[in-house]
């Protein structure tokens, strides 16, 4: 039997990690299979309902990743996060390249693929290509 993986959804309150949860969540029903930690900025959001955990990020800014990577860094080690799901515009592009040294255990997509959702038909064609249901979208 494995042990229980946690991901982490950055902009845990966000429609993309709203959506990422749903996805995960229906392959893997079980918090004994997949345990849902999101961050988010302080405040009330709908995330409490789908994610396993919340926790409130502090306001901190990294120029590189827009994100305090030293609070991040303790959080993944702290709750064993073996990957982590960026849910911003920025983040999957610079987060990825940054935090992948410091963070071996996670999982984090490289810059050239962020690229691909900069753009909403880029990422439907892209999802298409793949037989990954995506919103429909036109031309």
């Amino acid at each position: 039997m494995m042990g229980v993986g946690t991901v982490l959804l950055t902009n845990a309150s966000g429609t993309i990690a709203q959506a990422a949860a749903r996805i995960i969540r229906s392959h893997f029903p079980s918090q004994d299979e997949v345990r849902l930690l999101g961050i988010q900025f302080p405040g009330f959001s709908t995330a409490r309902f789908s994610l396993d955990q919340v926790v409130d990020q502090p306001r901190g800014y990294s120029e590189s990743s827009g994100i305090d990577e030293n609070w991040l860094e303790a959080l993944c080690k702290s709750e064993g996060v073996s990957l982590i799901v960026p849910c911003t515009d920025y983040e999957p592009a610079r987060m990825g390249d940054e935090l992948r040294n410091r963070l071996p255990t996670v999982g984090a997509v490289r810059s050239d693929v962020a690229m691909i959702f900069y753009d909403k038909l880029a990422t439907a064609e892209f999802f298409r290509s793949h037989n990954i249901p995506f919103a429909t979208t036109y031309k």
